[in-house]
């Protein structure tokens, strides 16, 4: 049945309406059996009122006025469908051939073509100086598939980078996946031959004592002071003979340590005006075609951009919208109160934290500050829990 149907919109058909002259009965049923006797397929045969609605192929519809008239009934030509009808009323839109016969040849001509990189894997070093790299050697969207050496590329991208144990180039379709591996620094390999004792970097009041090598030369809870001697060494056995070994332990103290951050009472500062300009652009097949025409601004602004995939129904196309935005700034100066700039040596405090004490919980800290002319001083007391445990060359004559 349903290839009757696509036959039939393949061919083209048409409704029309039959109906009875004057004076005239039973007209219509001898008009269908006249139709059917010459061979002609009527379908959807249906009736409203006192009219007949009949379906047939539209190179038939000229063949049956003969029955009509031998009937002496009226036919009047209605809707019409079909390839036929189709393809005369996009004759006048050439624009839409051209355009899905475009369409056709970009679908046929996208899977030769590399339109997507992704990099799997990457941790010390960026994706995009991967990109970047990868770029340089000729690894860019739009890029010939059969012009892709992927051995060569992995090749030059370990020279370049160090940090890559391992690298290979993955293609499935369009998309070129490059999997880094990255190398893992091997653990520092203590000297056997070497002798240690174990000392502390600073003074503190000991928490715990963990010995793992050696002999403690310290109690929990006592307080040490720095480069005093906590683990030795030296171990004496059961027979009271004296060897010396690499001492190795940790040592959680509670330490203090003071820091000073200088904040200037005034300050300049970058403030948007709130003027933007925006330009547009399609980066498709290698090429980058300008959706706006807008000037890159003098003065004073800063440049931001964004670059977006384009997907239809969750398909990612092989196109990207990419813009550029710059904003207008101007430079202000700013006088800080007392309670900002405290709020400001606060925020450079946790970030010197971060940055400079790796290991070291901070368990409590007291604040003293004050504005000192120009600037404004904050002296920061902590009390910390960190390990103090250094190791000391034991030197032999």
């Amino acid at each position: 049945m349903g290839s009757v149907r696509i036959v039939r919109w393949l061919l083209g058909w048409t409704e029309f309406s039959v109906s009875e002259q004057d004076g005239a009965s039973h007209s219509v049923e001898r008009f269908l059996n006249l139709a059917a006797r010459m061979g002609i397929n009527l379908w959807g045969i249906r009736r409203e009122k006192d009219r007949f609605y009949v379906r047939a192929a539209v190179r038939n519809y000229s063949s049956l006025r003969a029955p009509a008239k031998r009937a002496r009934v009226k036919l009047r030509a209605g809707k019409r469908a079909g390839l036929p009808f189709f393809l005369k009323r996009c004759g006048r839109r050439k624009g839409l051939f051209v355009g899905g016969a475009m369409f056709l040849l970009i679908l046929a001509v996208m899977p030769l073509f590399v339109w997507e990189i992704d990099i799997q894997g990457a941790g010390k070093i960026s994706e995009g100086e991967i990109r970047a790299a990868a770029a340089r050697y000729g690894l860019t969207p739009g890029l010939g598939r059969w012009q892709l050496n992927t051995s060569d590329l992995e090749q030059k991208l370990m020279l370049e980078f160090p940090d890559i144990g391992w690298v290979t180039l993955n293609t499935n379709g369009s998309v070129v996946t490059i999997v880094i591996d990255e190398k893992v620094e091997k653990p520092e390999m203590t000297d056997p031959l070497k002798y240690a004792n174990v000392t502390a970097a600073r003074a503190g009041q000991l928490l715990r004592l963990d010995v793992y090598e050696g002999t403690a030369q310290a109690s929990e809870g006592s307080a040490v002071a720095k480069g005093q001697l906590l683990i030795s060494g030296v171990v004496e056995d059961a027979f009271g003979k004296s060897t010396l070994h690499h001492a190795r332990g940790m040592a959680l103290a509670e330490t203090k340590r003071a820091v000073e951050i200088e904040v200037p009472m005034k300050t300049t500062e970058s403030v948007s005006t709130g003027k933007t300009i925006e330009r547009s652009s399609v980066q498709l097949l290698g090429l980058n075609i300008p959706i706006s025409f807008a000037r890159e601004p003098e003065g004073s602004y800063q440049r931001e951009t964004e670059r977006q995939s384009v997907e239809i129904q969750g398909f990612r196309l092989p196109a990207y919208v990419f813009t550029e935005r710059w904003i207008e700034v101007e430079t202000r100066q700013i006088s800080l109160t007392k309670e900002q700039a405290l709020e400001k040596a606060r925020q450079e405090f946790e970030t010197f934290v971060k940055e400079n004490w790796e290991g070291i919980k901070v368990v409590s800290k007291t604040e003293n500050g004050k504005v000192d002319g120009e600037v404004y001083r904050l002296e920061i007391v902590c009390v910390c829990e960190e390990d103090i445990a250094v190791e000391s060359e034991i030197l032999l004559n």
